[in-house]
Order: C-alpha cells, then sequence, then structure tokens
C-alpha cells in the first residue's frame, strides 16, 4: 500500500484503452459496502482477511476471464502478496493466451508514510493506511515467481512520469 499501485494503473489502463480491475473496488462490492466507505479493521481482518481476500482476487479472475474471452486487455490493481494469487493470475493469462506482465513498485518507507498520511482523509476505495502497513509488509512474499520479460520493478519515489515511463516501456517489449 501506497507505493502509487491504483495510479500507475490507472495511467496504464488510461493510456492503453484497457480495462482496469481494482481490489479495492471488487472488495467493496462483494461486501455490499459503497466504494468510498472506509473499513477500519486490522490488516488480516474482516474483509481483510485470507478467506475474503482469497474472494477478491477470485473474482477479479473471473471479471478478467470474461473481458480477456472477449479480446479486451486488463489491468489488475491489486497488491498480489502472496505467490498463490500471483500463480492464479499468471494461470488466467496462459489459458486466455494473454501477454502477461508484474509491475512491481518499491517506494521508501519515508514517501510510503507521508502518502498513506495525506490520502488518509480523501474519499477513496483504499482503507491502506499507515497503522497495518508494517502488518502487510510483513506478510508480503517476494516476487520471485516470474521469468526476467514478465516482471519490472519500478521505484515510484520518483517523478510519477518517470514511472509511467518504465512500465510502458516494458510493456512496450512485451507486444
Amino acid at each position: 500500500m501506497g507505493t502509487g499501485k491504483t495510479t500507475i494503473a490507472k495511467k496504464v489502463a488510461e493510456t492503453n484503452g484497457w480495462a482496469l480491475i481494482s481490489s479495492d473496488l471488487v472488495r467493496k462490492e462483494l461486501a455490499g459496502m459503497p466504494a468510498t466507505q472506509r473499513e477500519y479493521v486490522e490488516w488480516g481482518e474482516g474483509i481483510y482477511s485470507t478467506e475474503f481476500s482469497d474472494k477478491t482476487y477470485k473474482r477479479m479472475n473471473e471479471i478478467a476471464n470474461q473481458l480477456l474471452r472477449k479480446g479486451i486487455s486488463v489491468v489488475l490493481d491489486a497488491c498480489y502478496g502472496k505467490r498463490s494469487e500471483r500463480a492464479d493470475t499468471y494461470a488466467l493469462a496462459k489459458a486466455t493466451n494473454a501477454e502477461f506482465m508484474c509491475i512491481e513498485l518499491i517506494c521508501p518507507e519515508d514517501e510510503i508514510k507521508r502518502r498513506l498520511t495525506t490520502r488518509s482523509n480523501e474519499r477513496i476505495a483504499s482503507d491502506g493506511r499507515w497503522s497495518i502497513f508494517a502488518d502487510q509488509k510483513a506478510r508480503f512474499e517476494n516476487v520471485d515467481d516470474f521469468a526476467g520479460d514478465e516482471h519490472i520493478v519500478l521505484d515510484t519515489s520518483k517523478q510519477e512520469d518517470e514511472s509511467m515511463r518504465q512500465a510502458m516501456h516494458a510493456l512496450g517489449n512485451k507486444r
């Protein structure tokens, strides 16, 4: 959280005319909540429990599958903190003959803290906040499960335009 996933995902989707599937929005929809309603629970509880997260990622893949089978490219905006979540999405891409790219975003923790603190009063779908950041980070499984041309790491502490340039370059190399 706080690395800029949603910002980059939205821009990549908009730039390419691709559909955007947001875990924040899918999670809230599955919970029957308005998108901007905040759910302040500890990491791993409530709608952020393992079971609910599994349901969220499964639903995201169902939506992606429907779109990909219609020839519509997708951007999936989510943490993908577990290898199993990434493996399921990778398998979907292969089953639908879709190109696959994992864009991993990194950012110094002081900048993440600033971002999460700044956005705490914004009306957005994300419930990410500094008080649960350490728990999410501790549970994150390193991204070492893809070939070099299927994975890029972007430092989003740089100018947003630079991150987008790097993302688009990596995606362009996949076409």
